[in-house]
């Protein structure tokens, strides 16, 4: 089991809020199930997956999925993150074109589930096969991965018992046990040869931890990390956190740091990778630095380094599928998938403010200050013990008591000498809310924005605390829509020719489905895996060939 860290008292009442009044947040566990629509992939193919999340008390606690693609040494090749929605999740992870061929590993875990480690994980045994490359993975060692057994839960029947090329075919589930609460099927037509029937468990020692105590992500994808004194090396608490997303959604969070100088951010929904501009609002003088906690599993694994070799009915298998993938590169009939667009926000997270200041409307005035002072507006200059600081205007009394959040693009800029230091010909315009405006835990009095006219910031340097990061959201396939190629001259190459992710009983406690076959003849296999309420699983294969 891993180490870790003592619950601190914020944690602690936060996850309390979030689990059932019976339940502890250390007894709060998940577990993921994973299956794929084969275990043989051409490097440059992409692996179709489906996840199955259960929780304590069936309730789905985490909204966020991890998968990754990993080589013996516990490397990353590919990561995604993809959405969790009644407790499932599916996606496609891409296999690099320039892999070797060898064994790798199909890895799937929630956030929370890395205070339990890398043991706690779903995994699956993947096998690439690159026919553009003589070299392979180096392994020795020899796996018995355990062959999923095949209890007579179910079995699969098919309609016809000839099958050829380019025919509709239907099949069926038939229950033979009626006692069993299935959860949800996932169904693959594959080459035999690419069944996907293998169950391995990795068992890692005891010394795999972490110091960092992980927080569920109930909304969406979260950022967490910590602020640092830069000599002591300690965390340091009570202190402001800022985080700007710099780009179209224009976006701002505020949080406060813990006892332990942590902090944790809930992400707006979002695809692909953000600029995130996160940094200290400091009001003590110590030099800090904000580390930001790796958003995959960082922990050092290390895996069966297997070897790799294909026997004759392997490689002939091996053969149909990497000619299938390069004819598919040039007729991708199996579907093309285009990315629908982002719509970008026209307004910043504050909505509409309640006075702007335009400043082309008005005769240049030398300084930013006296465009505030001078000029009929919500929001003024003012000194307290010789130094300037800002004060939006209102009747709402608690404008007097709390400062007013200022931004230049978003960015919080908690330096009024370095906000007004800003030539008047860099700023487009001025932005004011006079309300008080609660963002996360922390409350302001007001909001003074500015918009400069280039996104550059007005030119002034930004806090030295402050970093930015690429962070990446969701995987775009996530938000993508498939457009069937229906041309019926063009072949047709597909090795995955039917994949139905998550699929459930009808009334009837039947399942009907159809494919079409495609150009390639051969022995292929329909593999329904079954998630039963209980967590265990049950599986079945239908074998059948497929003639010209």
């Amino acid at each position: 089991m891993q180490k870790i860290k003592p619950i601190t008292i914020s944690l602690l009442l936060t996850l309390i809020a979030l689990a059932p009044l019976n339940v502890l947040p250390d007894e709060i566990t998940e577990k993921v199930y994973l299956s794929c629509d084969r275990s043989v992939y051409i490097a440059g193919e992409s692996i179709a997956f489906f996840a199955h999340l259960t929780s304590v008390n069936n309730q789905q606690l985490s909204k966020v999925l991890y998968v990754e693609l990993l080589d013996a040494t516990g490397k990353q090749i590919e990561g995604i993150k993809t959405p969790v929605d009644s407790s499932s999740s599916s996606g496609q992870l891409v296999v690099p074109a320039d892999l070797l061929s060898g064994y790798y590993y199909l890895r799937a875990y929630t956030k929370w589930m890395r205070n339990q480690g890398p043991g706690s994980y779903a995994w699956k045994l993947i096998k690439v096969i690159n026919p553009t490359r003589n070299e392979t993975m180096t392994g020795t060692n020899t796996l018995e991965p355990q062959n999923l057994a095949e209890p007579k839960a179910f079995i699969i029947q098919l309609q016809k018992k000839e099958i050829i090329t380019r025919e509709n075919v239907v099949f069926e589930v038939d229950m033979i046990r009626n006692d069993l609460d299935i959860v949800s099927f996932s169904f693959s037509v594959v080459p035999e040869e690419a069944v996907q029937s293998l169950l391995w468990q990795p068992v890692f020692s005891d010394s795999i931890s972490t110091t960092i105590y992980y927080m569920p992500e109930t909304k969406g994808i979260s950022l967490s990390g910590q602020l640092v004194d830069e000599e002591t090396g300690e965390g340091v608490p009570s202190q402001h956190i800022n985080l700007t997303v710099v780009d179209q959604n224009k976006e701002f969070m505020a949080r406060q740091t813990d006892e332990n100088g942590r902090f944790f951010f809930a992400l707006p929904d979002g695809i692909g990778e953000r600029d995130l501009f996160i940094c200290a609002q400091l009001a003590t003088d110590k030099k800090t630095v904000v580390h930001i906690d790796k958003d995959f599993c960082s922990i050092d694994v290390k895996l069966p380094a297997l070897y790799f070799e294909l026997d004759s009915v392997a490689r002939a298998s091996a053969l149909k599928m990497a000619v299938n993938h390069q004819v598919d590169g040039f007729f991708p009939v199996s579907g093309k998938t285009e990315l629908l667009p982002i719509s970008p926000d026209e307004r910043a997270f504050y909505g509409k403010p309640t006075h702007v200041v335009d400043i082309d409307r008005y005769v240049q005035l030398p300084t930013l200050e006296e465009y505030f002072n001078e000029l009929p507006g919500m929001a003024r200059v003012r000194k307290r013990n010789g130094s300037r600081y800002f004060k939006v205007l209102g009747t709402n009394g608690a404008l007097a008591i709390y400062d007013p959040l200022v931004m230049i693009d978003l960015v919080a800029i908690d330096d009024p000498e370095k906000v007004l230091s800003v030539a008047p010909q860099q700023i487009e315009r001025i932005e004011i809310v006079n309300e008080p405006y609660i963002k996360g835990d922390l409350t302001y009095g007001g909001i003074i924005s500015l918009i400069s006219r280039k996104g550059d910031f007005g030119g002034i340097d930004l806090p030295s605390s402050g970093i930015f990061v690429a962070y990446e959201l969701f995987d775009p396939a996530t938000k993508q829509q498939k457009v069937i190629n229906s041309n019926a001259d063009n072949p047709d190459p597909r090795n995955t020719i039917g994949w139905w992710p998550n699929v459930t009983l009808n009334p009837e406690k039947k399942i009907s489905l159809s494919f079409k076959t495609g150009d390639t003849s051969g022995n292929f296999a329909i593999v329904a895996t079954a998630i039963l309420s209980n967590g265990e699983i049950a599986y079945a294969v239908k074998r059948f060939n497929i003639k010209d």
